[in-house]
């Protein structure tokens, strides 16, 4: 669709300038009319998560062209990014001797991924150029790398389990997490008036507050020739049942396929941390939120294993991490696979809970489509997370699957039961992994439609 626009991103931004600065021409005296800068910053605020913050971040700069003032942001938040990236270390070295072996390695770990953010941002920065008329079909690719420089800095603070330093981290990495949030949602507010060109200015005004709404807002990039980064987990893997969280495997950055591979664990087996995923003919098993990340993951033709856990604990398949909203490509999708009970859960299946999976975060995101789901998983599906409401926000589809548990006259409420393949279109690798030349070119199976 973007190839076919013949109006520059500039244009539509200079547009959205203008279209709100017609509805909000008073400031906040009311009686008088805005600069055309401020316009111009009101329209590229307009639609963010947190508008305050944009405002301030571009009052300074002199300039009503959309081209300096998305830039001026985007150094902005490269300034702040580089501030929590120190801010780590330094928290760090105060702790000195102090420090918890634990402590010691995820301030370790968040300092590595907050050099990969600066990395992929200044991979940003350089694709954007001077002139935005030349992104052109470039900004899909920039708007998901942009999601994955927000999901390593939650990455950094999910990983913290000590309250005191999480709140520590937290509090110093704040101003970094709201800007880079808020450039994700510019750069989705401009492919969104792209989609609206179509319409004439009088009805683009009428629409503006449709068209920004925080509601409909919503993965890391590498260099171009290097591979994407597999982490080894802090935790070990083999540390059975009663290991709690031992991840076996983090797969940072974009374009990642995996092939004919095994992944073992229990809880938190498998990380698809960012950017974009494609696991195929891959056997994964696990027990609490064994698939679980912030990327746009498929997994085709795969066997899903659950195991037998702890005497009492129940079993969830997935754990999606979407927390920047349904517009966001961040979920995760299988496809043509089969979930199973492993020998030691078969006895007890029926009286173990499984489920497919619980919302991790505000916009969690799993489809499940194609699939043969055995008796093993409940009845009701789904699972809350205890102590969050982000069952009544998720995104958690079912469409055309098979087996025992596949039954879904007695699914919870909020899971939605898709009954044609256009409902769930926006999933399959060709959409969901766009472009998905990457996946072509590592020459492995896949079914790009249903």
């Amino acid at each position: 669709m973007i190839g076919k626009v013949v109006v520059s991103v500039a244009s539509v931004l200079l547009l959205v300038g203008v279209a709100i600065g017609v509805v909000v021409i008073i400031n906040k005296n009311g009686n008088t009319p805005l600069s055309p800068q401020m316009k111009a910053v009101q329209g590229i605020c307009q639609g963010t998560s947190d508008k305050a913050s944009c405002v301030k971040t571009l009052e300074p700069v002199k300039s009503d062209d959309p081209n300096k003032l998305i830039k001026a942001f985007m150094l902005a938040t490269q300034d702040a990014l580089t501030k929590s990236s120190n801010f780590t270390g330094k928290t760090e070295g105060e702790l000195g001797s102090s420090i918890s072996p634990n402590n010691k390695a995820v301030l370790e770990y968040c300092k590595k991924v907050f050099l990969y953010a600066l990395e992929d941002l200044g991979t940003i920065l350089e694709e954007m150029g001077e002139d935005l008329n030349q992104i052109g079909s470039k900004i899909d690719q920039l708007k998901q790398w942009l999601t994955g420089v927000y999901n390593y800095q939650t990455d950094c603070l999910d990983d913290i389990q000590e309250d005191d330093l999480r709140k520590t981290i937290g509090e110093g990495i704040a101003s970094s997490k709201i800007l880079t949030g808020n450039a994700i949602d510019i750069f989705h507010t401009v492919v969104s008036a792209m989609a609206k060109l179509n319409v004439k200015v009088d009805d683009f005004k009428n629409m503006t507050s449709g068209v920004f709404s925080p509601s409909d807002k919503g993965a890391a990039p590498v260099n171009k020739e290097t591979p994407p980064v597999v982490d080894t987990p802090v935790a070990d893997p083999d540390a059975g049942p009663n290991g709690h969280q031992a991840v076996a495997i983090r797969v940072n950055g974009d374009r990642a396929v995996l092939f004919n591979c095994r992944f073992d664990g229990f809880q938190d087996t498998l990380y698809v941390n960012n950017g974009r995923q494609f696991y195929r003919n891959c056997v994964i098993s696990g027990t609490v939120d064994f698939i679980f990340g912030k990327s746009a993951t498929v997994i085709q033709n795969s066997l899903i294993v659950v195991r037998k856990g702890n005497k009492g604990q129940y079993n969830t398949v997935t754990a999606d991490g979407n927390e920047k909203g349904l517009a966001m490509k961040i979920g995760i999708v299988l496809q043509h696979c089969r979930i199973v009970p492993d020998r030691k859960l078969a006895a007890e299946r029926l009286t173990v809970e499984s489920y497919l999976g619980r919302p991790w975060k505000q916009y969690s995101t799993t489809v499940i489509m194609n699939t043969e789901i055995g008796d093993l998983i409940r009845p009701e599906g789904w699972r809350v997370w205890d102590g969050e409401n982000f069952h009544k926000s998720c995104r958690y589809v079912e469409y055309n699957n098979r087996g025992p548990g596949a039954n879904t006259n007695r699914r919870v409420n909020w899971a939605k039961i898709a009954r044609t393949a256009g409902e769930v279109n926006q999933f399959t690798v060709a959409n969901w992994l766009s472009p998905v030349n990457w996946i072509q070119q590592a020459n492995v199976p896949v079914t790009l439609g249903f």
